[in-house]
């Protein structure tokens, strides 16, 4: 709530406030037989959508829990609060009674997972692209109250943000000790949750060329979700590069693309399909990898390609990230700017 208005908090309360009196029947549901489960698994995973977890799930998870069972959040009708998450909604109510946004949001969460910790006989349950998730440390708390552990594993890059405050999981895997520094020295995080580890996918996504080898492309800008001005501008300097002979291409976001402003400022260069070239196939035909802030600059330092970061199109943004600690500043790298000289 920091970063807004007075106006859009009160708006968030007062619908916070409606959602809470509609749910209120929910107080009073209870477990059902019919809806338990007979699987035993060591650990329960949620599939977040559109993510996948296959190359970045932590090998340690997948040695300590033989099976892993992939489950989904229960339906609307299912969800109820256990008693211990019962207790521990009211407890919030009756310490912030005021702050209905956030108690909602707490309320939400604990209804997801009372039906998971009760019908799921399992040692832990494993979530991702969980990190903005403000309920976390109650989470975790119920959890071990069970004899549960509550876990988390990094799906991309982070950048320092408020929302991540005192987050705190039984464990809490990261990518880089970057990101452990960060979340214990800024953010005010529990510091004993942390372990790194390497994902599948940061362990060479392609393997570097000899030096002096030829490159089907001179470079390749990986977009995210950028503005139309921002877009125009990387065209800008793409131009200026083809008028010196070089090669280049440009990949959409698989999940947010905006196809139309991108043809049509890149209808001279070659707009990479997501869905039929990989992103191995992409990083491995470029000689540099360009982009603000994509995950894919990671990946491909760690293929020890030469990754330059865009400090061109929005340089407010691009000072942005060096205040947020940006794990790519802290790495060897080129700027947008110096490929123009």
């Amino acid at each position: 709530m920091y970063y807004f208005q007075l106006y859009y908090k009160l708006l968030a309360n007062c619908v916070a406030i409606v959602a809470l009196i509609a749910s209120f029947p929910v107080l009073f549901r209870k477990k059902q037989a019919k809806h338990e489960r007979n699987e035993k698994a060591d650990a329960i995973i949620i599939r977040a959508s559109n993510v996948n977890y296959e190359d970045i799930l932590p090998e340690d998870i997948e040695n300590k829990y033989g099976k892993i069972l992939e489950v989904e959040l229960p339906e609307r009708k299912n969800r109820y609060l256990c008693k211990g998450a019962k207790k521990l909604f009211w407890e919030s109510i009756k310490r912030h009674p005021f702050a209905f946004h956030l108690n909602f949001l707490l309320f939400r969460e604990l209804c997801l997972y009372s039906g998971l910790i009760d019908n799921y006989k399992t040692k832990a349950i494993v979530v991702y692209v969980n990190e903005r998730n403000v309920a976390a440390p109650i989470l975790s708390f119920l959890c071990e109250q069970k004899g549960i552990e509550f876990i988390t594993f990094m799906h991309g890059d982070y950048i320092l943000q408020l929302i991540h405050g005192y987050m705190r999981f039984s464990k809490f895997y990261v990518w880089d000790d970057h990101y452990t520094n960060m979340f214990i020295n800024d953010l005010k995080c529990e510091p004993t949750q942390f372990i790194t580890y390497t994902p599948k996918k940061l362990k060479g996504i392609c393997k570097p060329r000899e030096s002096g080898d030829l490159y089907d492309y001179y470079a390749t800008y990986y977009f995210s979700a950028e503005s139309k001005k921002r877009v125009l501008r990387v065209a800008e300097v793409f131009k200026k590069l083809k008028s010196e002979g070089k090669k280049l291409k440009i990949r959409p976001h698989p999940r947010y693309p905006n196809m139309q402003i991108l043809e049509e400022a890149f209808k001279d260069f070659l707009i990479e399909d997501c869905s039929e070239v990989t992103l191995k196939e992409s990083v491995e035909s470029s000689q540099y990898i360009i982009s603000l802030n994509s995950t894919v600059l990671l990946e491909a330092l760690y293929s020890g390609k030469e990754i330059v970061i865009d400090n061109y199109s929005d340089k407010d943004q691009y000072q942005n990230l060096m205040k947020r600690r940006f794990i790519i500043m802290n790495k060897p790298h080129r700027l947008f700017t110096e490929l123009l000289n």
